[in-house]
């Protein structure tokens, strides 16, 4: 059946090309008793495209002129004999978005066939409060923190690196980048993960507060990350900070910073 619906949708939208070119005139005159034939194919085609119920049609159906018992016998697979003005009717519901019924129709297809559908949605990058708890950046900070020495007065310094996400998975992982000074962390020129684009920073601020120094962003922090476009997730010893902007904004373009 959806083999059928398939084919049914590519033959309209080549009827309406072939319509389009011969022009309306034309048309009109080439009518006969088909017309006036509302097909299962036809049928089972504009309640996909317009994602409708068979409840709906049942209690919809009459306010189009349709019986009891045509609905009953579309939805059981059968044609039924329609009026000109409802053949005008059905005609434009399937015209209106010829593309879309056929994309939709394929969608449905894949999915029933076994084949993987289009996906809804397409994949965006977290947001600051998305990195600062998921499990493989907390690891990662945690790591660096250890890594920091908050306890050596002599030895303390920041640790950190970035952030990437597999574009077709979602997938997120990291990459550390060379031990930093007491207040400062190069993390200049990512490398290149394949198949993933950079989408946030982890650094650490591993100074004390008790002893005076800022445990969140500092203005070096916030004017970096909004320069580069991607957000990023401090680990000081009062807890976990966010800096720069919402999210990167589109995984295409560069795979390390998007500016």
């Amino acid at each position: 059946m959806q083999e059928q619906m398939l084919e049914a949708t590519r033959r309209l939208r080549s009827a309406e090309r072939a319509d389009a070119d011969k022009g309306q005139g034309d048309k009109d005159e080439a009518g006969g008793d088909d017309k006036n034939t509302l097909t299962p194919e036809e049928f089972d085609l504009m309640r996909t495209s317009h994602h409708v119920e068979d409840a709906a049609i049942r209690d919809q159906g009459p306010a189009h002129g349709l019986t009891s018992p045509q609905i009953e016998a579309l939805l059981s697979g059968s044609p039924i004999s329609i009026t000109a003005p409802q053949r005008a009717e059905v005609d434009h519901a399937l015209r209106a978005q010829p593309e879309a019924a056929v994309e939709q129709a394929e969608v449905l297809h894949g999915a029933w066939s076994g084949c993987a559908p289009t996906p809804a949605t397409a994949l965006q990058a977290p947001t600051a409060a998305d990195l600062s708890t998921n499990p493989v950046v907390v690891a990662a900070m945690n790591a660096a923190w250890t890594d920091s020495k908050a306890a050596d007065s002599v030895n303390r310094h920041e640790e950190g690196g970035w952030i990437y996400m597999d574009t077709t998975s979602g997938a997120l992982s990291t990459g550390r980048a060379p031990a930093g000074a007491q207040a400062a962390l190069d993390v200049n020129n990512p490398p290149v993960v394949a198949g993933s684009v950079v989408v946030g920073l982890f650094h650490t601020h591993p100074n004390p507060t008790s002893e005076g120094w800022e445990p969140g962003p500092s203005g070096a922090d916030v004017a970096y990350h909004n320069a580069h476009g991607i957000p990023g997730v401090i680990k000081a010893d009062d807890g976990i900070h966010t800096v720069g902007p919402l999210r990167r904004t589109s995984l295409s373009g560069p795979a390390g910073y998007p500016q």
